[in-house]
């Protein structure tokens, strides 16, 4: 029976699982496990940003022509015509 990589490591089925949670929490998927802990702050969270976003786009001032400064480039070519 092969354990991967690292066959000096076979661990009990309670390691494994301990190794997983390890491994789930450094990749992001703590806020999985604290949403399923705390539905109710999730869904305060959800509301908020759902009530704040429309107020915050309407109260953001907005220029239908700001001013910009383009950098401009001038290329000046002389041609003289093909040579014979």
């Amino acid at each position: 029976m092969g354990y991967g990589a690292f066959p000096e490591m076979a661990c009990t089925p309670l390691a494994f699982v301990k190794l997983r949670r390890l491994a789930l929490h450094r990749e992001g998927m703590w806020i999985v496990r604290v949403a399923l802990q705390r539905p109710y702050t999730f869904i305060v969270l959800a509301l908020l940003i759902l009530l704040a976003g429309p107020v915050l786009i309407l109260r953001t001032p907005t220029d239908i022509f700001p001013n910009i400064d383009i950098p401009v480039i001038a290329v000046a070519w002389q041609f003289t015509g093909p040579l014979r």
